[in-house]
């Protein structure tokens, strides 16, 4: 029989810690991620394809200009499939379409406006359904 492509996997996860650092005891802050398929393993690492080469001493070297957090970021976006979180005005601060973040850009307003803690919360939430990211950015 031949091989059939299965549709993504999904994981819900509460943000417990978010919750309790900022005092959440109404609903609980929930989040879904998708396991990344091969194209979005390839949209992260196309971070990596933009490299410099520098000389010092007569020695060239290559260097990526690339943050942990630009990476982390990128990790999100790809993999985010819905969060109950809500701006000041109580709207929906992700826009979601069909289980995918709508926009890249307005993905980054929402995301700066997070505090620290929800943030590494929802990172480690996407590396623990997509262990091919290690904590060091490898595959």
């Amino acid at each position: 029989m031949a091989l059939k492509i299965q549709p993504p996997i999904f994981k819900e996860f509460t943000l417990e810690k978010s919750d309790t650092a900022n005092g959440n005891t109404e609903s609980p802050t929930k989040i879904r991620i998708r396991q990344a398929t091969r194209g979005e393993h390839e949209a992260r690492n196309h971070l990596f394809a933009e490299s410099k080469r520098e000389f010092v001493g007569g020695r060239a070297y290559e260097t990526v200009d690339l943050s942990r957090d630009d990476l982390r970021r990128k990790e999100v976006f790809l993999t985010l499939a819905y969060a109950n979180i809500e701006n000041a005005d109580g709207e929906p601060l992700f826009k979601f379409k069909n289980d995918r973040l709508v926009d890249e850009f307005q993905f980054i307003i929402a995301w700066n406006q997070l505090d620290y803690i929800v943030a590494e919360e929802i990172i480690e939430c996407v590396h623990d359904l997509n262990i091919q990211w290690d904590d060091l950015g490898n595959e």
